[in-house]
């Protein structure tokens, strides 16, 4: 219980001398963290978007001029069809409302009457690639559809991705390990250096190797954990404001935050990188020395 409470005192010590250093390493980690989540975010992104071949593919149908009756007729008929979900349906109120709220200044829409829209519906259709086109065409021949509109480039993405994504993660995730490795090394390098005379002090008045390294490497996980913390949670807010543009037409493409598991796994392997570090940093202490 005493050598505990000792390396407890020790390790606090640490913490609380040199926070300029300290809040220095744990901005640095932090941004190492928050690029590391970004690229396993987008890795995450990729495989259920590109390399997957039945997600979801979201369109748009613009109906010709029809009353809520025929409407509603055809919307059944839509709502019929295997593969086809229906996510929104917009009223021509509804899309003459937004389409007033987006339109550039100066553009009197206000005054427009009667009012030209139809009803628009935006569905998810959840077919591979080789039947998305097919599929396409039979909803243009549906009765009262005007138009059908996706985005093409969205498949063209998809196929450059998954090409690029089974070669690429992993690489772009080792040289980001080995980039935190050598940043928590150089850090805790320089912490042990400028502690040299501390050093000194505790091993001539007895403490042994491990009692004076047990508190810098805890002291490097304590950071670890509190970078950690700051980079996902910088992670999920960058989530949120890329939904807010890639989440709308043409695109709609909805980027998931990191899955629970994931961010163990990532957890887990940030703190080995870090207790491998900082234990390569302080190992060379040499009792001889002094």
């Amino acid at each position: 219980m005493s050598f505990l409470k000792n390396i407890s005192e020790q390790t606090l010590e640490i913490l609380l001398l040199r926070k300029k250093q300290q809040l220095a390493l744990v901005l640095s980690l932090a941004f190492l963290i928050y690029f590391g989540g970004l690229l396993i975010m987008g890795w995450v992104n990729l495989s259920r978007y590109c390399i997957s071949s039945s997600h979801s593919l979201r369109l748009i149908i613009y109906w010709k001029k029809m009353d809520t009756r025929e409407f509603n007729t055809c919307l059944n008929t839509l709502k019929g069809l295997p593969h086809v979900h229906v996510k929104k349906v917009y009223t021509p109120a509804q899309a003459l409302n937004i389409l007033r709220h987006t339109s550039p200044e100066g553009v009197n829409l206000p005054s427009i009457s009667p009012n030209p829209l139809s009803y628009t519906t935006v569905i998810e259709v959840d077919v591979g690639e080789k039947g998305f086109y097919g599929l396409v065409d039979r909803l243009k021949r549906l009765k009262g559809v005007e138009d059908v509109i996706f985005s093409p480039k969205g498949l063209e993405i998809k196929r450059a991705w998954k090409r690029m994504a089974k070669y690429s993660g992993g690489v772009i995730l080792i040289v980001l390990a080995k980039i935190m490795g050598f940043v928590i090394f150089v850090s805790y390098s320089l912490i042990r250096a400028m502690r040299e005379e501390e050093i000194r002090i505790l091993w001539l008045v007895g403490a042994s190797p491990s009692f004076i390294r047990l508190p810098i490497i805890l002291d490097a996980l304590l950071l670890t954990m509190f970078s950690f913390v700051l980079g996902c949670s910088l992670v999920k807010l960058t989530q949120v404001g890329l939904n807010r543009f890639a989440y709308t037409p043409p695109l709609w493409i909805k980027i998931e935050f990191l899955p629970l598991n994931t961010i163990f796994v990532f957890f887990g392997v940030v703190m080995l990188i870090t207790l491998v570090g900082s234990y390569l940093a302080v190992r060379n202490i040499d009792p001889a020395r002094f």
